[in-house]
């Protein structure tokens, strides 16, 4: 008589066994699920962190080149209020051209910047001192040049380039433009910029390859012999 050996332990049927691999194909299919799921997680938010970087990036610049710009039109408008200060009279119609023309003057690249001027200019600042219409034009110049180096270090402007153009072509005034420019860090499309200029600011190749890193602020205006 065969004895049953009561501590065995059971074998699963096979509807169990069946039971058994399916929850375990469920359980894997989960796990696969989820981990696609945190890629596909990771790869949102590195994709929303790459883009909040290009937005802080685009900030940078256009702060940095508002800075540039306001700089830019704050010298055009300082040596345009000097020139306005000393302007053509009825018995000397070319003085503008012969003294601040930058260009006749023959500064490289059509204006002053990169201490072209190296002889000390007149002073024309101390109580006391009288400077000639000829010597303040000449201090202008000098002390215009010295604060377009000085934002070059202070504000950021890459060869800043300070020309001045004066039209003699009308018989009662002279026709004064005032240009500050700069280098740009991208390519820019020059033809507007080049058709408002009445000279090419900076010279051939200084801000990049056919000037095309050139950035400037153009100020122009019509002076009456006095």
């Amino acid at each position: 008589m065969t004895r049953r050996n009561r501590f065995a332990v059971a074998r699963p049927g096979p509807l169990a066994r069946r039971r058994a691999d399916a929850g375990r194909a469920a359980r894997s299919r989960s796990g696969g699920a989820t981990l696609i799921e945190v890629l596909i997680a990771v790869l949102v938010l590195a994709v929303g962190i790459l883009g909040l970087m290009g937005l802080q990036i685009n900030g940078k610049r256009t702060n940095y080149e508002a800075l540039q710009r306001s700089a830019a039109v704050s010298l055009a408008q300082d040596m345009m209020n000097r020139i306005r200060a000393n302007p053509n009279s009825a018995s000397d119609t070319a003085f503008l051209d012969t003294n601040y023309d930058t260009t006749a003057l023959g500064y490289a690249g059509g204006g002053v910047g990169g201490n072209q001027i190296t002889a000390s200019p007149p002073d024309c600042v101390t109580a006391g001192v009288i400077c000639s219409r000829q010597q303040l034009a000449v201090f202008d110049l000098a002390t215009w040049e010295m604060r377009l180096d000085a934002a070059a270090a202070g504000d950021g402007l890459v060869n800043p380039t300070g020309c001045i153009d004066v039209d003699t072509s009308a018989a009662d005034g002279s026709l004064v433009t005032v240009i500050v420019a700069w280098e740009s860090k991208v390519d820019l499309d020059q033809t507007t910029l080049v058709a408002r200029m009445p000279v090419d600011c900076g010279g051939a190749g200084k801000y990049g390859t056919g000037n095309t890193r050139r950035q400037a602020v153009i100020s122009t205006t019509f002076l009456a012999n006095r």
